[in-house]
């Protein structure tokens, strides 16, 4: 069943789906909350990495608590204006 049909007011948005939606549909594994945080640290590590950012050791974003990366969306929405924040050396 589609909760669309029982809202008053909805609004959508037109994204690439690979990069930025993670459905949650199971508790474990493929779609679950892990996943899912897992594919929006991705994206936020591939915007750090498009505005120049680098990480230690070539470390990768995953679900680990230790490799999580977040940009908060009162930096940035779709990963503009990082550049400013990443070093270069």
């Amino acid at each position: 069943s589609d909760s669309f049909e029982f809202s008053s007011k909805m609004c959508a948005f037109c994204v690439d789906a690979e990069a930025e939606h993670a459905k949650v549909k199971r508790r474990h594994g493929l779609y679950s909350p892990s996943h899912a945080i897992s594919v929006v640290s991705k994206l936020h590590q591939s915007w750090l990495r498009t505005a120049g950012a680098t990480f230690v050791a070539s470390t990768m974003a995953t679900d680990s608590k230790d490799c999580l990366c977040e940009v908060s969306p009162l930096v940035s929405y779709s990963g503009e204006g990082l550049g400013g924040y990443c070093q270069r050396e």
